[in-house]
């Protein structure tokens, strides 16, 4: 007996309802790179990238939860609230790119096209439905940062896009590898519970290359050295948008899947904290030093993985990496704000005499890193040390707070030399370099952002529920 297949048509008006937004943001980055190429005016593309942002921002707020026409991407509360949040970390990587356009005239107008184009991809990441779709969007999020890493086309700007290339090349084939192990065992592309035992190896493959995209080790190789060569806006979006997209895309699939990945989480994460910690404890360039307390966060947000189809997990998850990409936006903005001036932690010698205020900014992101209390990242880390108590993962826990007690000895190092140590007990040339920051000059509307980054990671150091309410607000229609 035949069976008749009915196929639903897609209105123009359904596309629109859904996927309006994201279109007229798009359209938006499109003609303003085009005018900003034919003006040869950067300024062009730099506003017509804010505007897009601004679009999916109010979009994040005002929208409601539909069915998506297409049935590729979870209209969810973690998708409204996954927009509002990278669209925030996209303006600020924006609004931070003004302090490398004083310094060095080499972005090019596709930097902000390249942004943009790479949010709507983490954006899509974080809800897809099928593992196609997932796949897609992680390309078109990780292609245009290859470029973005390579914005000042120096020799260590090479360097680091072409190894992030290629390792996210050989992670995204592992994905594919992994891919077509659960098509060939369950024959449905969409994510689901997997029920053979291929399907079950292709779903562990695909998460670990989700976790590669999220700094997690042993997949840590690429992170220092973008880190240390790409634009300090650059590194503020990659270390809070492809973080976060990448984490949540992996709750997601295990949360969907249900499939048991305990043992190789646990590992993971212990693997990350001690990785990330041994190897910043050693650093001398205060980029790298973040790189790898970057790969000691993975591990920590991997606890909130362990119970993923808990709801409150979910909700500490945004949370941990709201918090953290706030500090990351904030201590790289700072950064940036230094041009070349501020690249070893001996150029933080004696910077509180000269700086007070900016050595007090950065004391606020750094005590947020190391989860120390009044601080938004102390209830970060606590949310993840609770739920892997949740799921009495001791293992984890026990190096994770040893983690946490030995990275205080690097989290320190820059404010010990901004408030403890003087420029007269130290060598010429750091002295050199710390006269040259007197002709750097600060925009002080990005100082201001900064220093709303820094009161925010207070106010949620002291008040959290705050963050819960606000996402509880997103959509408001909903």
């Amino acid at each position: 007996m035949e069976t008749s297949v009915v196929y639903e048509k897609i209105s123009f008006a359904d596309i629109l309802s859904v996927w309006g937004s994201f279109l007229v943001s798009l359209f938006i980055s499109i003609i303003g790179f085009l005018i900003s190429k034919i003006k040869k005016n950067i300024n062009i593309s730099w506003i017509s990238a804010l505007v897009s942002a601004l679009v999916i921002l109010v979009f994040s707020v005002v929208g409601r939860v539909y069915e998506d026409p297409f049935q590729a991407v979870f209209f969810d509360k973690i998708f409204f609230v996954s927009i509002f949040l990278i669209s925030v970390f996209s303006i600020l990587s924006v609004f931070i790119s003004l302090s490398e356009l004083d310094y060095k005239d080499s972005l090019s107008s596709e930097f902000f096209f390249f942004l943009i184009i790479s949010a709507f991809g983490a954006i899509l990441m974080t809800s897809s439905q099928d593992f196609l779709t997932l796949f897609l969007s992680k390309e078109l999020m990780s292609f245009p940062i290859y470029a973005m890493v390579y914005a000042f086309r120096d020799k260590i700007g090479v360097e680091s896009a072409l190894k992030y290339f290629v390792a996210g090349a050989i992670f995204s084939l592992i994905y594919l590898v992994g891919f077509s192990f659960f098509l060939m065992s369950e024959e449905v592309i969409r994510v689901a519970e997997p029920k053979g035992i291929l399907g079950v190896f292709g779903i562990y493959l695909i998460i670990f290359s989700l976790l590669f995209k999220g700094g997690t080790a042993p997949f840590h190789f690429w992170v220092p050295d973008v880190y240390q060569g790409a634009p300090a806006s650059v590194v503020s979006f990659a270390g809070s948008v492809v973080k976060f997209s990448s984490f949540v895309a992996a709750l997601r699939v295990i949360d969907i899947t249900k499939i048991e990945f305990f043992v190789p989480l646990e590992a993971l994460a212990i693997i990350s904290i001690v990785v990330g910690v041994l190897g910043a404890l050693v650093q001398k360039e205060i980029k790298r030093l973040v790189a790898y307390s970057s790969i000691s966060h993975s591990g920590f947000i991997i606890f909130f993985l362990f119970s993923s189809g808990n709801a409150d997990v979910k909700n500490y998850l945004l949370f941990y990496l709201a918090t953290y990409g706030i500090a990351t936006a904030g201590i790289f903005g700072l950064i940036s704000l230094f041009k070349k001036n501020l690249v070893y932690l001996e150029d933080f010698v004696g910077l509180s005499r000269k700086h007070r205020y900016i050595s007090l900014l950065i004391g606020i992101f750094i005590l947020s890193f190391a989860g120390i209390p009044m601080t938004a990242g102390f209830f970060a880390k606590y949310m993840s040390f609770l739920s892997a108590f949740y799921t009495e993962r001791i293992l984890a826990v026990v190096f994770g707070a040893i983690g946490s007690i030995a990275s205080l000895y690097f989290y320190f190092q820059p404010m010990s030399r901004s408030f403890m140590e003087s420029v007269e007990n130290t060598s010429s040339q750091v002295t050199a370099s710390q006269e040259g920051e007197d002709k750097v000059y600060i925009s002080p509307f990005v100082l201001f952002l900064i220093s709303v980054l820094a009161l925010i990671l207070i106010v949620l150091g002291f008040i959290p529920g705050l963050f819960f309410r606000l996402i509880g607000g997103i959509p408001l229609s909903f």
